[in-house]
């Protein structure tokens, strides 16, 4: 067996996920996946597709370009142009993958060697660390806090370069924290990286789902992506996660080596499926709905703030989340009222007491990194009706502290 992948633990968020499907009438607020769905206009481009083209000429049943369809690679570059005014080739600079998720890993694969050092901010999205491991990678953690809003600084990054280093991933808006990096401190450190012959990969999978302030693609301050990865995806901006779409934007000698590892591995994306989504990257019915559902989940997330600072236990020292699907409070307080601060994880007993005792998952900050200890996260794209069932069962279990009247 492979032993780097024998020493891998399970994808912590989505093993709770799965075995809460198991317990009814659990709440699960452990994966993130939004209330809304895919937009009616995709829905019946998919319908439309399958209903129309006669059965001795289906193109859908066909392999698509392995590059993915040039008209979707067309339609993700005037994306890129149309809303933050970055130009990409999309013959040369695009790759269609497998949701975000697959784009990482082609990304990791195909600049790095075995052994070589993959810069990750703690905490972070469980694939950062993950995936680099799985490849014999070694991931290196930079260390965030809470106070600090969990962005990395410009001397953090200087000081944790190596000659072994070759790529830092990046994600803002950020899972799990909800944190987002300004203009200025992205460029600040692409200069650093640069600097050191480090490519910086940005994981922009939440770009529009932002609360406050504004989304600024890396590639604004490197147009000719010579240090510069873009991931992105439809599943969280359009409520697709099942549909597993995604893609790479890099210099076109990266995405010819990526292509390959693509075509090995998968071949090409489902044509069907990029047939069906082309026209959703820039319509302006869909922009509308995409920003009413994104306002809808501003308002969501501050009223669940709110309602779990009113509770006691639940703190938000870095501010309420800037943008993304989480919320990830301090829960030491919380882990104290209820007598679990001795435990060796604090996170993970506050995790396992609301599981048991008030019928609610969610993942414990730890998986995350080391940073995330006494953190837990939750994820409040969820139904409304959902989370004020987790409300209303922490309220009745938990009770409010003395002098709250909530």
């Amino acid at each position: 067996m492979n032993e780097d992948l024998l020493a891998l633990r399970p994808h912590p968020s989505k093993a709770i996920s799965d075995a809460a499907l198991a317990i009814p009438d659990l709440i699960n607020l452990s994966i993130g996946e939004a209330s809304f769905g895919a937009p009616r206009k995709i829905l019946d481009a998919l319908r439309n597709a399958v209903s129309t083209e006669r059965e001795d000429a289906r193109t859908f049943d066909r392999y698509a370009n392995s590059r993915g369809t040039p008209a979707l690679r067309e339609a993700i570059a005037l994306r890129y142009e149309r809303l933050y005014s970055v130009r990409v080739d999309p013959a040369t600079e695009v790759l269609v993958t497998h949701g975000a998720a697959e784009a990482i890993w082609l990304a990791v694969f195909s600049l790095t060697n075995a052994g070589d050092d993959i810069l990750i901010p703690d905490p972070c999205y469980v694939l950062y660390d993950g995936i680099p491991l799985s490849l014999g990678r070694r991931p290196v953690a930079i260390r965030t806090t809470a106070e600090s809003g969990f962005r990395i600084q410009p001397d953090q990054l200087r000081a944790a370069i190596t000659p072994s280093s070759r790529l830092l991933i990046l994600n803002s808006p950020a899972n799990p924290t909800g944190t987002m990096y300004d203009a200025g401190e992205l460029e600040a450190i692409l200069a650093v990286a640069t600097e050191h012959g480090v490519t910086v990969l940005h994981d922009e999978v939440f770009d529009r789902v932002v609360f406050d302030g504004s989304h600024t693609p890396l590639a604004r301050f490197d147009p000719v992506l010579r240090t510069t990865i873009m991931v992105n995806s439809l599943s969280k901006l359009f409520g697709m996660t099942g549909w597993r779409l995604g893609w790479m934007v890099a210099r076109r000698e990266v995405i010819d080596q990526a292509l390959k590892a693509h075509t090995y591995i998968s071949l090409a994306v489902s044509t069907l499926v990029q047939d069906a989504v082309i026209g959703a990257l820039n319509d302006a019915e869909i922009d509308l709905e995409v920003e009413n559902n994104v306002s809808a989940l501003r308002q969501r997330t501050a009223r669940i703030t709110r309602e779990l600072e009113a509770l006691g236990g639940f703190d938000f020292p870095h501010g309420a989340p800037r943008g993304g699907f989480y919320l990830f409070p301090r829960i030491t307080g919380l882990a104290r009222r209820l007598g679990l601060d001795g435990e060796p994880s604090p996170s993970e007993a506050v995790t396992r007491f609301l599981m048991d005792e008030c019928g609610i998952a969610v993942v414990p900050g730890n998986v995350y990194g080391a940073s995330g200890e006494g953190h837990v996260r939750l994820v409040v794209a969820a139904p409304d009706a959902i989370l004020d069932a987790a409300l209303t069962s922490m309220r009745s279990v938990l009770g409010l502290p003395e002098g709250v009247t909530g």
